[in-house]
């Protein structure tokens, strides 16, 4: 929390940082592919990996979310800047013409006197609750009625808050305060960023999904007309009745539909993925390369450590919590709010004078001085307003418990749906091949026994019909899969650190700057193939604890 924010730095990291990682060389070779392939009519490969990369670094509407720390942050700075030391000068000149009344003789004259002062010096607020100020000034006086006279004078004076304002804890709090706006600003970021990159896979693998409908959609329209031109040898041999051909007509033009809508849906899919990863490219033609695995090593991971993770991962969780923190700072400063404002106050003055003002400074040494001290008491009776305040901040920071409670509860219910999820589209995934493998079975004896005269092409069709539904129900199957471990890791909050990415390990415990967003394959976190150790394992915080030393 106690990080300083050089402005420049800031900048420079947050601009740079949706940027920095398609410089990675590990992803580089598909990218730089596509740049060489884009007049070609040829569709360019995209790995998963690739895609979350183009985004990060293309995405418009990152590029303006990523300004809001920028801007917090110049909050921050500005609350610093109130306990900044500050210089000042003045300069005053002074003409009065006035009628005075002599005491020895009682006569009246008209008196003339011009007066010249010039005072300059720093003054600074410290967090006790302190001000100081050291001055030199001097001021001339000319009059016809005396002769002339300077003064010259350095001069300490400081004002001590002894009830309200005094403290550090409360003369502090606004930087604080500030400083956890830019934390917040920081965590929704990350959560930005964690959503836009759970958008990116899951848009890939969607489109992955299309493309995989138009190859099973092709192969089923090729059987269907082969099995067309089959049947009509057969009826033009007198082997089977001509009114099977309508069976087999009408179901070539069903797999054409099918061929058309998945056609549709894969451009549909592509124009989703391109606006999150390349909108300026959405003509381009891509093809996905990356194969959905099945996740079956996530489920070995306990329940309870997942949910133990995703308390301490969670960026909204971790949002909730600085937010308690600035109610309970809130509470701070209305309690010392109430009290009333008692000052003490001192000046000490070292005084010179002389006809000239190089004699007023040359006395400046000698006896004269000016001292004075005192106390100052403020108060308003009643401090209805100051207890309303009070008691507003009291209420919101027992809202602010509330909060954390309910959201990890519901954190708590969405890791396990997610858990459950996954489960369930693993065991799918083993089903839908069973299935498939059936129905191939199904479909050869359909296929036999049209053949040999006991079946029908009606038969034929519909078993082939349910063929092409499982094909296409095996690949939903590994697609849901992969999606439900996104939401899983989401629904954790580790989705950035799983895929390498990092934006601030002080969650970890350890104190480092928050603005960074770092590709972590140099440091450690994944190798070159993108794998990494068991993100529940000590290995694995030691890595980023690693990662975070290195990190300025």
């Amino acid at each position: 929390m106690n990080h300083p924010l050089p402005i420049a730095y800031c900048k420079n990291t947050i601009r740079q940082a949706t940027r920095m990682t398609c410089l990675i060389c590990a992803f580089a070779a598909p990218l730089l592919y596509a740049e060489n392939t884009h007049t070609t009519s040829l569709p360019i490969p995209l790995s998963l990996e690739s895609a979350v990369l183009m985004s990060l670094d293309a995405n418009p509407d990152l590029m303006v979310e990523s300004f809001e720390p920028l801007i917090a942050g110049t909050f921050v700075q500005r609350e610093r800047a109130r306990f900044h030391p500050a210089i000042f000068a003045e300069l005053t000149q002074r003409e009065i013409r006035s009628s005075e009344t002599a005491r020895a003789t009682g006569e009246q004259f008209d008196a003339e006197i011009e007066q010249t002062q010039l005072r300059g010096g720093i003054e600074q607020r410290f967090s006790t609750g302190t001000d100081v100020t050291l001055s030199a000034g001097q001021s001339a006086e000319s009059s016809n009625r005396a002769p002339d006279q300077d003064e010259a004078s350095i001069t300490l004076s400081f004002t001590q808050a002894l009830l309200q304002g005094a403290g550090r804890n409360v003369n502090l709090a606004a930087i604080e305060k500030a400083q956890l706006d830019l934390d917040i600003s920081i965590s929704e970021l990350r959560g930005y960023i964690e959503t836009l990159v759970a958008n990116v896979e899951r848009a890939y693998w969607q489109f992955w999904l299309a493309k995989e409908t138009i190859d099973i959609a092709s192969q089923a329209l090729d059987v269907a007309q082969k099995q067309l031109d089959n049947l009509q040898q057969q009826i033009a041999v007198g082997q089977i009745a001509s009114n099977e051909e309508a069976v087999a007509r009408a179901e070539l033009a069903r797999r054409r539909q099918t061929l058309i809508d998945a056609r549709a849906d894969a451009q549909k899919r592509r124009i989703e993925l391109l606006a999150l990863i390349a909108p300026q490219q959405l003509d381009t033609a891509y093809t996905p390369i990356s194969l959905p695995e099945p996740p079956v090593a996530e489920t070995d991971t306990s329940l309870q450590e997942r949910i133990k993770l995703a308390e301490r991962y969670r960026p909204d969780l971790q949002e909730a919590k600085m937010r308690l923190e600035q109610r309970n700072l809130d509470t701070v400063v209305t309690r010392n709010g109430r009290l009333p404002r008692l000052d003490f106050f001192a000046e000490l003055a070292k005084v010179g004078y002389g006809p000239s003002t190089s004699d007023a400074w040359s006395d400046i040494s000698g006896s004269g001085y000016d001292v004075q001290a005192g106390i100052r008491l403020h108060y308003t009776p009643g401090r209805s307003a100051e207890r309303a305040r009070e008691d507003e901040a009291m209420f919101r920071q027992e809202q602010a418990v509330a909060a954390i409670e309910n959201l990890r509860f519901q954190i708590g219910s969405r890791v396990r749906m997610a858990r459950y999820e996954l489960e369930r589209a693993i065991k799918q995934i083993e089903a839908s091949a069973e299935t498939l493998l059936h129905q191939q079975k199904t479909v050869d004896a359909e296929v036999e026994r049209f053949q040999v005269g006991t079946g029908t092409a009606l038969l034929v069709a519909q078993a082939q019909r349910d063929l092409l539904s499982v094909m296409i129900a095996e690949k939903e199957a590994q697609v849901q899969a992969r999606l439900a471990l996104l939401d899983l890791f989401l629904a954790e909050g580790s989705l950035l650190d799983r895929r390498g990415f990092a934006m601030n390990a002080s969650d970890t415990g350890i104190d480092t700057h928050p603005y960074i967003m770092q590709y972590s394959r140099d440091q450690g976190i994944i190798d070159a193939e993108g794998h990494g150790p068991d993100p529940f394992s000590e290995e694995w915080h030691r890595a980023l604890e690693q990662r975070a030393n290195k990190q300025p």
